[in-house]
C-alpha cells in the first residue's frame, strides 16, 4: 500500500512527499553517552581533590613534624650549652677533688705528632703554648718549622 491508495482523492504533485506527524526524538545513545562522560569527569575531579587534599594533609603532618624537630634541637642545644658551661663544671671538679695544676707541661713523644703541631697554621698558637710551658717542654725545632720528622 501507498500513499496514494489511502487517499483515492488526493492529487499526486511532482517534488512533495508526506511528512509525519510525530516530532522527532533525541537520540537515546548521544544522550547516554555524554551523561557517562559527565559522571566519569564529575568522579575524575572528585579523585583529583582528593588526592590533594591528602597529600596536603601529609605536607602538614611533615611540617609539624620538623617543628618539633627543631624546637626539640634547640632544647637539646641549650641543655649542652649548660651542661659544658664551666660555672656547672668548677664546682663539680672541686668536690671529686681535682685541683688546678701549679705548671703547665707539654709531654712529646719520639714517633708520635699531633697533627696541629705540623701544620703551620698552628704555628702561632705552638709558639704560644711553648711560652705557656717553658723552654723545657717546647717542641722540637723541626716541628716549629712545619717539617715533617
Amino acid at each position: 500500500m501507498t500513499a496514494l491508495s489511502a487517499r483515492p482523492n488526493a492529487r499526486v504533485r511532482p517534488g512533495l512527499s508526506v511528512v509525519s506527524s510525530r516530532k522527532p526524538r533525541p537520540r537515546l545513545l548521544s544522550w547516554t553517552v555524554f551523561s557517562l562522560l559527565a559522571v566519569v569527569a564529575f568522579l575524575g575531579m572528585v579523585l583529583v581533590r582528593t588526592s590533594l587534599d591528602n597529600t596536603a594533609i601529609e605536607l602538614d603532618r611533615i611540617e609539624r613534624s620538623l617543628t618539633d624537630a627543631r624546637s626539640l634541637n634547640q632544647r637539646l642545644r641549650l641543655e649542652i650549652a649548660r651542661l659544658e658551661s664551666p660555672a656547672r663544671i668548677a664546682p663539680l671538679a672541686q668536690q671529686l677533688g681535682m685541683v688546678f695544676p701549679q705548671q703547665n707541661e707539654q709531654l712529646v713523644i719520639e714517633g708520635v705528632v699531633s697533627e696541629t703541631m705540623s701544620d703551620p697554621r698552628w704555628a702561632d698558637m705552638n709558639r704560644f703554648a711553648a711560652s705557656l710551658t717553658g723552654p723545657a717542654s717546647a717542641p722540637p725545632a723541626e716541628l716549629e718549622a712545619g717539617e715533617a720528622p
